[in-house]
């Protein structure tokens, strides 16, 4: 697994200001949840961190098809979709 943090000290993760939305699979053995945590925390600009308990990794779709789509439908009906 990834370790906790790697993903936030990189600088691309700091200089993000575009919105930004984080869906993870609470469950994700192979890039851990926290990642997308300090992603999210290392963001300038908007963003949201969702967790998708049971979900492994790429699975939260699976797992909650219908919130995993309005979440990305809540997404870009604020933000816009590109």
């Amino acid at each position: 697994a990834m370790r906790c943090g790697t993903c936030a000290r990189s600088t691309r993760s700091r200089r993000t200001t575009s919105p930004s939305s984080f869906l993870h699979g609470a469950d994700d053995t192979f890039i851990l949840p926290q990642n997308s945590a300090d992603m999210a925390a290392a963001t300038r600009g908007a963003h949201e961190l969702y967790l998708f308990e049971g979900a492994g990794h790429a699975l939260s779709a699976l797992t909650d098809p219908e919130r995993y789509a309005a979440l990305l439908r809540a997404f870009t009906d604020q933000y816009g979709a590109g």
